[in-house]
């Protein structure tokens, strides 16, 4: 199969200014890029000036946590809709939790996401996991990380004490384990290492990482000073050991604009970057959003624990949360928390009560925050950040849509458009070691989109035409992908 893409404005991921040029994909790599006026090609697609660039990718999805890589356990599958906003490749196991590897061969970690009772797990180690993937039709192409909590849990449940010395062996050797097998990194949550290790203590695993040129992805839960702490450590380990890391959900920090500052001043010795949201939202399990928007001082303040009759609620926006997910109540998902409340003649304090307890607290809702899109533009002008798509596959879309982000910062700043397409291909591609993804270069595979003016025409994935004039074309082009030695 060969397919010409002509007269187009070529944008290659690497930060190069467009230029115009023809594409030639055989197979699923990209064959020739020039000009070619008379090659007859099985496919031809006229892309009247339209932009050419790799295929985005999604360096912080959640498409694992609501098992849509399964769709008999996920219901009514929405991981498509990446595909429509140019997504081609999503990174999962995010924020400590991740579908392997599994001691015990149990996903009760992922229980505030989605009954896991709609799955048979049938793998233990990340091998078996990617193994059990391949043999599923993926519209996109997946990869993940390693997620320290589920292997926590995996080791010793629950229970909030450090590791003994021999579980911390054991640990190192199934994180090494699931490296060999094909996982991008490590992954931690906001409150991962609060009680168990500190940096200095698992340097040793840092220097796995430097061996796999694999990534460490976490998320702070510290503010202020002892943030900046926290970094200032991060930066020092990534020195020694060479390893590097990505930091997730700075951009909501109060104090963002010193954490960046000293992000960019550390990047210098230290190989660390961030991710930027094009939408001022977060998607978790409802208790957690609003322990969250009560850490950074949001006007969402709601307590800790719903049922306890002697704390009290302050005011809070109830048209800031949207339900995305109520298992056993499909008919509430899309709702806001304001018109829950009111059609069963309740507060929202007690709205937010009762819809926990009808949920068994398994409810997943969307928060917008009220300043939506401040600080985006300042974060972008950092060399070291990334864009993240962030839960654009759910039922319930984020007001700015991630083409429309792209769109939005060609017209307007602070960036010109190659730059702002290489934060979501080739710069990602490289961190996360994606070898021959991310670019637009002879040899690349062929994960390709087509846009402009804010519109997704075509999408490739792996020299597949996924997506044509807008439409999906109910295809499964998608692989599971591994780091890559260079």
């Amino acid at each position: 199969m060969t397919t010409l893409i002509k007269n187009i404005q070529l944008i290659d991921g690497t930060g190069k200014a467009p230029y115009k040029a023809d594409v030639l994909i055989k197979q699923k790599k990209i064959s020739a890029i020039g000009y070619f006026p008379r090659y007859a090609a099985r496919l031809t697609i006229d892309g009247r000036g339209a932009y050419l660039s790799p295929g985005f990718i999604d360096s912080h999805s959640s498409v694992d946590h609501y098992l849509e890589l399964f769709p008999k356990a996920s219901g009514e599958n929405q991981i498509h809709r990446l595909l429509l906003q140019g997504v081609t490749t999503v990174i999962g196991g995010q924020d400590g939790i991740s579908l392997a590897p599994l001691v015990y061969g149990s996903l009760d970690i992922l229980r505030p996401w989605i009954d896991t009772e709609k799955i048979n797990v049938n793998w233990h180690s990340m091998k078996e996991f990617l193994r059990t993937l391949t043999k599923i039709p993926l519209p996109l192409n997946f990869g993940t990380l390693v997620g320290y909590k589920t292997m926590r849990e995996s080791l010793i449940g629950a229970a909030e004490r450090p590791f003994t010395l021999n579980e911390t062996r054991v640990f190192k050797r199934l994180l090494q384990a699931a490296l060999r097998e094909g996982a991008l990194g490590l992954s931690m949550g906001r409150d991962d290492l609060k009680n168990d290790l500190g940096f200095t203590e698992i340097k040793g695993v840092f220097d796995l990482l430097k061996t796999h040129r694999a990534i460490y992805a976490k998320e702070f839960q510290e503010t202020g000073e002892e943030m900046a702490g926290a970094l200032r450590n991060l930066s020092t380990v990534l020195e020694e050991s060479g390893a590097r890391a990505i930091v997730n959900h700075i951009g909501e920090k109060p104090d963002r604009t010193a954490l960046l500052e000293l992000i960019y001043s550390s990047s210098a010795r230290a190989d660390i970057i961030f991710d930027v949201y094009p939408q001022a939202m977060r998607v978790m399990p409802a208790s957690e959003v609003l322990l969250h928007a009560r850490d950074e001082g949001s006007a969402l303040n709601l307590r800790e624990n719903a049922q306890e009759e002697s704390l009290s609620f302050p005011k809070i926006k109830g048209d800031a949360i949207t339900i995305v997910s109520a298992p056993g109540h499909g008919y509430l998902e899309g709702k806001t928390l304001r018109d829950f409340s009111k059609n069963r003649r309740l507060n929202l304090p007690e709205g937010f009560t009762k819809l926990l307890e009808i949920t068994k607290k398994r409810v997943i809702v969307a928060y917008r925050e009220t300043k939506e899109g401040v600080g985006i533009e300042e974060m972008l002008s950092y060399k070291k950040s990334v864009i993240a798509a962030a839960d654009m596959h759910i039922k319930i879309p984020p007001k700015d849509t991630l083409i429309r982000f792209l769109h939005r910062v060609e017209q307007e700043g602070p960036l010109p458009v190659e730059l702002a397409v290489r934060k979501v291909t080739g710069l990602p591609a490289e961190k996360f070691s994606l070898l021959n993804r991310g670019l637009i270069r002879t040899g690349c595979i062929a994960d390709l989109v087509l846009f402009k003016d804010g519109y997704v025409r075509d999408v490739f994935v792996n020299g597949v035409r996924a997506v044509a004039d807008g439409a999906w074309e109910n295809k499964m082009p998608g692989e599971v992908i591994k780091a890559q030695k260079a």
